[in-house]
């Protein structure tokens, strides 16, 4: 019935991917599987600076695009860069007061949220030293669930760090140590958290599934990304690239399964949107189905939740543009009040 209700939504959008007439054929008695609760998620940069989580709007936003169930990622580069209002860095050392605003609402309004750890202190290329990045991490982990108790589960590291994205690269055999040795430090500090990753920049099946191998059982979850080129492609393109990627997350899942057998490893999309820039396509009609391809399959494909990049208003890649909200996340808003 859900599948059927999706399809309704999206031609209410005024969405028409076809020209022809479509029949619809419905078995109200198969269930192809059940949705988590946190399936529908957001990235939320804007969530590091306290103003907007004690903003009534912002946070009013948030909850309807979620309705306090999607998945609340925090990620972006500015939580390393003291030049940016996302910083939680103070002198290079975590900014525990900051911290602290920033995430309180959030933990008080009962959001499920994730925390990304994208590198080390010093930016972008600060991840080499995997003894060093481990005890940048734990000693997040120590502010966020010991000092402050905030009860965060999800931590993932680092983010878009594989080989080709930043010189000299992760191997997959390096980023296995990483992650290992950063999670059990982390762990240390809170055992009750999850710890996963490595948010590869696209659905890359053969690196993920080799960082299973190398890291399980001592990884909670794996995650990923995908953007459907840079918006000067057309639009049956754009849809084309969604699709295959969701047939790349079928395969990592079938390759997840045979490596952990009758134990279940999740695999959260992490980010995705129709472009890796913002433009006009985004916030439209076009950006809604595209959207809706990415949600639903992803599920259907064996994804246990999504994240959309981005809502911080701020960002030109947002369905958030200040007070307001683009047509766009009012999908999110349906499928989250649909999701039991």
């Amino acid at each position: 019935m859900k599948q059927f209700l999706i399809y309704i939504l999206i031609f209410l959008f005024g969405i028409h991917l076809y020209s022809q007439t479509v029949n619809i054929t419905i078995d109200w008695n198969n269930s192809t599987r059940t949705i988590p609760e946190y399936a529908y998620g957001v990235n939320s940069s804007a969530n590091f600076i306290p103003s907007y989580s004690n903003n009534s709007v912002f946070m009013g936003n948030l909850e309807l695009i979620t309705q306090k169930k999607g998945l609340v990622r925090l990620h972006g580069w500015g939580m390393l860069d003291e030049n940016s209002p996302e910083s939680w860095l103070n002198n290079g050392e975590w900014n525990s007061v900051k911290i602290q605003q920033a995430l309180l609402p959030l933990q008080q309004e009962g959001y499920k949220v994730m925390i990304n750890i994208p590198s080390g202190a010093l930016g972008e290329d600060d991840y080499q030293n995997p003894q060093e990045f481990a005890q940048f991490c734990a000693e997040l982990v120590q502010i966020v669930n010991i000092d402050h108790q905030l009860g965060v589960e999800y931590w993932e590291i680092p983010n878009e760090r594989e080989q080709g994205f930043a010189a000299p690269g992760l191997t997959v055999s390096q980023m296995a140590t990483l992650i290992q040795t950063a999670s059990q430090a982390m762990k240390a500090v809170d055992p009750t958290i999850k710890v996963g990753g490595s948010a590869t920049a696209w659905v890359n099946i053969n690196y993920l599934t080799q960082l299973v191998q190398d890291t399980y059982p001592n990884i909670d979850f794996i995650t990923c990304h995908t953007y459907s080129g840079d918006c000067t492609n057309s639009i049956q393109n754009i849809y084309d690239i969604a699709q295959f990627a969701v047939e790349d997350l079928n395969i990592l899942r079938q390759n997840v399964n045979a490596i952990t057998g009758t134990d279940y490893l999740p695999i959260f999309l992490t980010e995705y949107n129709l472009s890796y820039q913002g433009c006009a396509a985004i916030q439209s009609n076009e950006g809604a189905v595209y959207d809706a391809i990415i949600m639903t399959e992803s599920l259907k494909a064996g994804i246990d939740a999504t994240c959309y990049w981005n809502i911080a208003p701020y960002s030109d890649m947002s369905i958030i543009d200040g007070d307001n909200l683009d047509e766009n996340a009012y999908l999110f808003e349906i499928l989250n009040f649909m999701v039991i």
